[in-house]
């Protein structure tokens, strides 16, 4: 077949790509459909994602190493070794920075309290209607179950106070964040050996590129 590439380097590089590929997309998948949380196929399917991303850079690094070697350094040569280099220091760096990094995604995450003393305070001067002042209130309980998942009461329209009740969306929305807060959390506990990790993909990818034998036969890588 014609998509198919001749080189076995390629074909290695390609499948490499493919099953990081297929295995982003499954946990994706999963993922919204709520299926990873607590699951034996969340670890399965995130080693296979780690397995996908580290054959696919240690390939290129490896394949491109090996055809500077027999046909010389050229630019569009460069560019799988080089590429692959890059990406690894990026991780490295990546996890090197991770405390960093999760104290800047818990931030953005975070929900702040609102100054529910002021609101009271704007309705008693006449500053709001009761109808602005019941959609703020809901909006404010909505905010702290979506923080914490606590469930307050809010001001309906006529003055009564009402048990706010998330809908699917809100349940949703917490879902996904604190999903996203564990993750996180969780890699930037173990973040010192995604540097260790990283950088041997890198070294042994590059030492296996330069010290495999080279076949003569154009196919061969």
């Amino acid at each position: 077949m014609k998509y198919i590439p001749k080189r076995k380097g390629d074909r290695f590089v390609a499948a490499c790509i493919l099953i990081f590929v297929v295995a982003m997309l499954l946990h994706e998948i999963f993922f919204w459909l709520n299926i990873l949380k607590d699951s034996w196929l969340k670890w399965i399917l995130g080693l296979l994602v780690l397995l996908g991303l580290s054959l696919s850079m240690g390939s290129f690094i490896l394949v491109g190493i090996r055809r500077l070697r027999k046909e010389g350094v050229t630019a569009k040569g460069l560019f799988l070794p080089v590429s692959g280099i890059l990406v690894c220091i990026f991780f490295v760096f990546l996890e090197w920075q991770s405390h960093t990094v999760a104290d800047n995604v818990f931030g953005f995450l975070e929900i702040q309290d609102c100054n529910t003393s002021k609101l009271d305070q704007l309705l008693a001067s006449g500053k709001i209607d009761m109808e602005t002042y019941s959609k703020t209130s809901l909006i404010i309980a909505q905010n702290r179950f979506l923080k914490d998942g606590s469930i307050t009461e809010y001001t309906s329209p006529d003055g009564q106070m009402v048990l706010y009740e998330p809908n699917e969306g809100d349940q949703q929305t917490y879902m996904e964040m604190h999903q996203t807060k564990d993750y996180i959390r969780e890699w930037s506990t173990n973040s010192h050996w995604g540097v260790y990790y990283w950088s041997a993909i890198a070294l042994f990818s590059t030492v296996m590129g330069l010290v495999t034998p080279i076949k003569n036969k154009e196919t061969s890588d």
